[in-house]
C-alpha cells in the first residue's frame, strides 16, 4: 500500500489491512468506531500539542493510536478533515477553560469578563501547540467549526451584556465589544507566542502578562464620565474586578 509522503491523501492503491478480521455485530460496530475516532483524535491532540498543526500526520497519528495505516480513512477522509477535529476539541477545552475561570469568579459581571479575557491568553500560552492549529489555514476553511468556534464568542458576548444591563460596560453594540475583546487577546497571545511580547519590553510571567492585558481591555470598555451621551455613564462608578482568577490583583 501506498500513502502520500505527507500523509495528506488516501492510500493510492490495495484496500490495505483491516483494522480486525474478526466479525462484529452491529451492535458492536457503531461504539467500537466512536472508540477509534476517538483515540485518533487524542493521538493526533497530542501531535498537536507537540509540534503544532503541521506535526499532525496521518501515520503517525495511527501508529500513535494502536491502529492500522488504514484505520484513520475510515474516519476522516483527509489530514485537514482530522486537524478540523483536532481544532473541534481545542475549542471545546478552550470553552472549558474559560467556563472553569468564570466560575471562581462567581456572579460579578465584570470579574467574568475579566475571566474570559485572562483565561483566552493562559489557555493559548499554556498549549500554543493546539493553539496554532485551533487557528491554522485548515480550520479556518471549515464551515464545520463556526458553531464551536460561536459558543466561546457567545461568552464574551454575554459577558458584556450582563456587565451592560448594570450600567458597568459602555453601552454598544455588544457584538462589536466582543470581537474588539477576542481581536485584542487574539492578537496579544498570538504576538506573546512569537516572542514579539518581551521585544517590546513587556517583562513578567505569562500570568502576569495575560492579568495586565486583559485589564487594559476591560477598561476600554468601562463608561466614560466625559463620554457625551453614554447614558451608562451615570449608573454606577467605574471599578476594575474585585478577584482575579490566577491573576495580579488589580490596581485601583
Amino acid at each position: 500500500m501506498r500513502v502520500d509522503s505527507d500523509n495528506s491523501g488516501r492510500p493510492a492503491e490495495g484496500p490495505g489491512p483491516l483494522e480486525s478480521v474478526a466479525p462484529r455485530s452491529p451492535g458492536r460496530e457503531a461504539p467500537e468506531r466512536e472508540l477509534t475516532r476517538e483515540r485518533l483524535v487524542l493521538a493526533a491532540v497530542e501531535l498537536a500539542e507537540a509540534d503544532g498543526p503541521n506535526g499532525v500526520g496521518l501515520r503517525e497519528v495511527a501508529r500513535r493510536a494502536g491502529v492500522t495505516h488504514a484505520a484513520p480513512y475510515r474516519h476522516f477522509a483527509d489530514r485537514e478533515q482530522l486537524l478540523v477535529a483536532v481544532a473541534e476539541r481545542g475549542f471545546k477545552e478552550l470553552m472549558e477553560h474559560c467556563l472553569e475561570l468564570q466560575r471562581v469568579c462567581g456572579d460579578d459581571p465584570l470579574d467574568r469578563f475579566w475571566a474570559l479575557g485572562f483565561g483566552y491568553f493562559t489557555f493559548a500560552v499554556e498549549r500554543p501547540g493546539l493553539f496554532r492549529a485551533m487557528f491554522s489555514p485548515e480550520a479556518a476553511r471549515a464551515e464545520a467549526l463556526r458553531a464551536s468556534e460561536a459558543a466561546v464568542f457567545s461568552l464574551c458576548v454575554s459577558a458584556i451584556v450582563a456587565a451592560q444591563r448594570e450600567g458597568l460596560v459602555a453601552e454598544d453594540d455588544p457584538q462589536l465589544l466582543a470581537l474588539v475583546a477576542w481581536s485584542s487577546m487574539h492578537g496579544a497571545a498570538m504576538l506573546y507566542l512569537d516572542g514579539l511580547v518581551s521585544w517590546v519590553g513587556i517583562g513578567g510571567s505569562a500570568h502576569e502578562i495575560a492579568g495586565r492585558l486583559a485589564r487594559q481591555v476591560f477598561n476600554g470598555f468601562l463608561p466614560r464620565p466625559d463620554r457625551e451621551g453614554d447614558a451608562s455613564a451615570t449608573k454606577k462608578p467605574r471599578r476594575p474586578p474585585a478577584r482575579r482568577p490566577g491573576g495580579p490583583s488589580p490596581s485601583r
